[in-house]
């Protein structure tokens, strides 16, 4: 393993920005390359008190980014334009102080939400205020996600799908300890302290656990690594006598998270725990595997506020399980007339979906563009609540017992799976769609397929000697 941190390290100094040794070691972790010379990690996360460098790792990287490995685009996202803006401006102001950096670039952006610093050999840096449709449309190399305690799912479901169709990408999440609404930082927090060394994942967390006294001086220093250079004693102290000292809630609290970096837990009822067993699920991946002889059936899925839409199809029966995500795009516009092409190329025996979800809502239009393709509609197939139960019951348990294959090189199923906890059914349970911090309908139609592939014989044609009972 090598790392392109030194190189970034140097060209930031040359512009005068030089770090603290915690702050290089986090740069050379992020820019670590294998032996292909592909970043080893996917997914970077810092944590750290407020105002203790985390932009400027940021900084480093987008530098690096734009003038040393020409990233076509970057995007810089932060939870509040005034936040994004403060950071558009600091860039700007260092590369207009080195004449060296400044004759390669183009004049910059200063649109109000859309500024930009673009180099006249094409690579640019954008800057966004987070949003459900703020990263839609855009394709980029590489993604900083600043303030990630503010991230909430629907944005995640906007931005990341933005590195997909591209080669070697990679997210940064920087932040304070996360808040209680934090769902996306608290799954990034689980994955981190778990090491999962599958997990191609950089985390660096600077704080302490849930019990620590804010008035303990060395948990400061914890949570802190700029404490003694940007930041003084006196002036946690002075904090510390302001938000803690009174005695109100809200200010003790703002105190543990942003100061001495205890995150604030997850409500109970939002408390997650991941269902499928990471290994267990890893085990179902299988490169180069096909589909096993026999019939098909197809499924489809949409996410909340309809995002994205999935489709997948499972073969074989239930000690030879196939499974796999054929299409998942953003939006609904493109599910009815994609399923109308696959079942007239795949001939699948049924098209299931689960009726007690947002696939419902699609119905009408895949029902109406089977009927003007001269498509069965018998082939769509309902899953009521208690059949949906069931499914998810069945997919967990094809997981469990090693009798599920998947091709491996699908990440939205692989992150859908990875990341799905349950919701509490009547005697069971079903996988929770609003706890999920990415989109699930991948899981979910796979989940569906699955379910209907040993269960649904093939439609038999009608003739004038059969009498079929709707």
């Amino acid at each position: 393993m090598s790392s392109a941190g030194q190189e970034a390290l140097d060209l930031a100094e040359s512009v005068g920005l030089i770090g603290d040794p915690w702050q290089n070691w986090s740069v050379d972790q992020i820019l670590s390359e294998d032996a292909d010379g592909d970043w080893c990690n996917y997914e970077n996360v810092v944590i750290t008190g407020r105002q203790s460098g985390k932009n400027f790792i940021l900084m480093v990287v987008e530098l690096a980014g734009l003038f040393l490995f020409g990233d076509p685009k970057i995007i810089h996202s932060a939870h509040e334009v005034p936040t994004s803006l403060a950071h558009f401006l600091w860039f700007k102001e260092i590369i207009d102080s080195s004449p060296d950096l400044s004759r390669k670039c183009k004049l910059p952006v200063n649109t109000n939400g859309k500024e930009a610093i673009r180099l006249s050999s094409g690579p640019r840096l954008e800057f966004r205020a987070r949003g459900i449709n703020s990263g839609r449309g855009l394709t980029a190399k590489r993604l900083i996600l600043d303030e990630a305690f503010d991230i909430s799912p629907s944005s995640v479901g906007a931005l990341q799908p933005t590195l997909r169709a591209v080669k070697n990408p990679q997210i940064i999440y920087a932040s304070s300890a996360p808040k209680k609404t934090s769902i996306v930082l608290h799954s990034l927090i689980e994955r981190g302290r778990k090491g999962d060394p599958d997990d191609r994942l950089f985390y660096a967390e600077w704080g302490n656990p849930v019990g620590t006294p804010l008035d303990d001086e060395e948990a400061w220093k914890q949570a802190n690594p700029a404490l003694g250079t940007r930041i003084t004693i006196e002036t946690l102290r002075d904090e510390y006598r302001t938000q803690v000292s009174g005695g109100m809630p809200e200010l003790m609290s703002e105190f543990s998270r942003e100061a001495v970096g205890i995150g604030e837990p997850l409500p109970k009822d939002e408390s997650r725990v991941i269902k499928m067993d990471s290994d267990e699920w890893g085990r179902t991946r299988s490169p180069g595997i096909s589909p096993p002889v026999g019939h098909l059936v197809l499924a489809y899925d949409v996410d909340l506020d309809g995002q994205f839409s999935s489709i997948s199809v499972a073969a074989g029966n239930a000690s030879n399980l196939y499974t796999e995500l054929v299409e998942h795009r953003p939006g609904v516009g493109w599910l009815a007339g994609r399923l109308v092409e696959l079942v007239s190329d795949w001939s699948p025996v049924a098209v299931g979906y689960n009726a007690a979800g947002p696939a419902l809502e699609q119905f009408g239009s895949v029902n109406l563009a089977f009927q003007e393709a001269d498509v069965d509609v018998r082939l769509l197939k309902p899953l009521g609540m208690a059949d949906y139960r069931a499914a998810c019951g069945h997919f967990l348990s094809s997981v469990k017992e090693g009798t599920l294959r998947r091709p491996a090189d699908q990440a939205p199923l692989d992150d859908a799976g990875g990341d799905a906890s349950e919701r509490p059914l009547g005697e069971g349970w079903v996988w929770h769609r609003r706890q999920a911090t990415v989109p699930i309908s991948p899981l979910v139609a796979c989940t569906v397929a699955c379910f209907l592939v040993d269960s649904e014989p093939p439609l038999v044609e009608e003739t004038s000697e059969l009498i079929v009972v709707e």
